[in-house]
């Protein structure tokens, strides 16, 4: 008792993007945060919803992380 487990496990679609990434999950999503390899933050956003379609159009291609209520995936731009 009094312990939760992760509470969201999320999947982002196509890997590695060009244009489109999704985010699914069970769970909803409260925040979307993605940084480069260098640990800048590229994107921040608010949510509240269980599927998130972001335009990475304008990012440069590269390896990025990708952070939504606190679990962190990695994702090719190409």
């Amino acid at each position: 008792e009094g312990i939760d487990e992760l509470t969201l496990n999320f999947n982002i679609y196509p890997n590695p993007v060009i244009n489109e990434l999704f985010i699914t999950s069970e769970e909803k999503i409260e925040e979307v945060i993605i940084y480069n390899i260098y640990g800048q933050q590229m994107y921040n956003e608010q949510y509240c919803t269980n599927n998130v379609e972001l335009d990475v159009t304008d990012f440069n291609s590269g390896t990025y992380f990708i952070k939504a209520n606190g679990i962190v995936k990695k994702f090719i731009k190409k």
